[in-house]
């Protein structure tokens, strides 16, 4: 045999992988049954976002979008595996901004990404400490992304409120409400401003294992108090549905409008009973979309729609 004809059999053998015992790595065509990852809609691309959680095989870091009801991969790498992240599309510069969530090993996190279309940029310099679960709005009245508590690395929910500028985080005010437990966030379009809901787990849970969920009032400056408590699981999202709040309660599978400054219960049916799914408004659709979690358990990749009512899309 000819030396060339030995090169070229060497590779031809190296491009087909004859003699490795190695199988080629699978690649995903969704992604899978998973809990704790994160949901947003890109208004500036029109697409719905997946990113990270957990699934089978540990903690993700990969970027999916919803066409019609088909996942399709985007992006992978940037921030490191986590979950529990907390995004939004900052609508002033048309970018979605991720903050923190828990990384391997349990760690709480604090750094902050943005997405632009084609790849995450890692935003420099300090702000928020490590935590897990904080709460996040854009502000459309300052521009300005708002930042609210979480759990500390100790455990201790924390009542520091931040703004992000697309630069730079700083901080507003370092006391907000005590007894800020599990905090949730959203701009509500009914009173013009930041909405900020906490459960107060200092107290016992009622018999359905619920707590008092106080809701306030950003006004710029400090939170103020808005209506009276309502009793809640730790189980629940809430998310700006067009011109009303939706919240959706995974202790119970119970969907809940805002009447201002209480809740009107209007569903039982639908995902039912979970925790660590995620939860966005569509433009596009016109509804909530609610993604994954853990039913008993077990992760979920099943996606269900809200407009009116309950549908399963997959």
């Amino acid at each position: 045999m000819s030396r060339l004809s030995s090169v070229v059999l060497v590779a031809a053998a190296l491009i087909t992988g004859c003699g490795s015992d190695e199988a080629p790595e699978p690649v995903p065509t969704d992604p899978g049954a998973r809990s704790g990852h994160s949901l947003v809609f890109d208004a500036a691309r029109g697409q719905l976002l997946l990113f990270g959680g957990r699934t089978v095989d540990g903690l993700q870091s990969d970027l999916w979008t919803l066409s019609g009801a088909v996942w399709q991969p985007l992006f992978q790498g940037g921030p490191a595996a986590r979950r529990d992240a907390v995004l939004l599309y900052d609508s002033g510069r048309r970018r979605i901004v991720l903050h923190g969530g828990t990384g391997q090993g349990d760690v709480p996190l604090q750094d902050t990404w943005e997405w632009g279309g084609a790849g995450w940029a890692s935003v420099p310099g300090t702000g928020p400490s490590e935590r897990r679960a904080a709460a996040l709005t854009f502000s459309g009245s300052t521009n300005r992304v708002l930042l609210f508590g979480g759990e500390s690395p100790q455990g201790e929910a924390l009542r520091d409120t931040w703004a992000f500028d697309g630069n730079a985080w700083t901080l507003l005010d370092a006391l907000g409400p005590a007894n800020a437990a599990l905090p949730l966030l959203v701009s509500d379009p009914a009173i013009s401003a930041p909405l900020l809901l906490t459960l107060d787990r200092t107290s016992a849970p009622d018999a359905e294992g619920r707590y008092p969920q106080s809701a306030w009032r950003w006004n710029g400056a400090d939170w103020l108090a808005y209506g009276d408590p309502m009793p809640f699981s730790e189980q629940r999202a809430v998310v700006v549905a067009g011109e009303e709040l939706l919240l959706f309660d995974g202790d119970d599978g119970s969907t809940w409008l805002s009447d201002h400054p209480g809740w009107s219960r209007v569903a039982e049916t639908g995902p039912g009973t979970r925790t660590g799914f995620a939860l966005a408004y569509d433009l596009t659709r016109e509804a909530v979309m609610l993604s994954g979690g853990l039913v008993e358990a077990v992760p979920r990749d099943d996606v269900w729609l809200w407009h009116d009512g309950w549908t399963r899309l997959r």
